[in-house]
């Protein structure tokens, strides 16, 4: 592999895990990588703004959870406990997973500290354009590991929500 990097006058270097190692040796010494790197990182802000709308989302699903726990504290306890237990422990349980979905988490974004890493400064422009390009992959694959977290809580929270409100048409019919 080095006598395929030397006949291109490039030098091998590892950037991370999900870097472009395969892609490094067969790009040209030239190449202009930055409209690689602004895709990644418009990417990388359209995940973290999918990140923002489940917050939303999750924010709703608590408001409506909430109203509906109200609302059935005030209606249902008059029912026997068999009716009403159900719907307080699947309302509080859906306010307590949108909760989860709320909760702030770390995204992560590509930049660096370059107090930590301040050979950053020193890499030749392509090798930098390399690294931050592997930087923003990192993030985007992180960030999306989160987003898929929340999106499982948002929709369990939907789900225990509608059958929370469900019991408490059970509970005001006297099922």
């Amino acid at each position: 592999m080095t006598s395929f990097l030397s006949e291109r006058n490039m030098t091998p270097v590892l950037y991370s895990r999900y870097s472009l190692i395969t892609s490094i040796a067969l790009m040209a010494r030239k190449q202009n990588l930055q409209p690689l790197l602004d895709v990644q990182q418009n990417h990388l802000g359209l995940v973290m703004g999918v990140g923002n709308s489940l917050d939303t989302a999750a924010l709703g699903i608590l408001g409506f959870s909430a109203a509906v726990f109200i609302f059935g504290l005030d209606t249902a306890l008059d029912n026997p406990w068999w009716l009403w237990l159900p719907l307080v422990v699947t309302l509080m349980t859906s306010i307590a997973v949108a909760v989860y979905a709320v909760w702030p988490r770390a995204y992560r974004g590509a930049s660096v500290d370059l107090e930590v890493y301040p050979h950053y400064f020193t890499m030749p422009e392509e090798a930098l354009l390399l690294q931050l390009i592997a930087d923003t992959q990192n993030a985007v694959k992180a960030n999306e590991v989160i987003n898929r977290k929340k999106t499982r809580a948002c929709i369990f929270s939907i789900l225990l929500a509608f059958t929370g409100l469900a019991l408490l048409l059970a509970c005001i019919i006297k099922v």
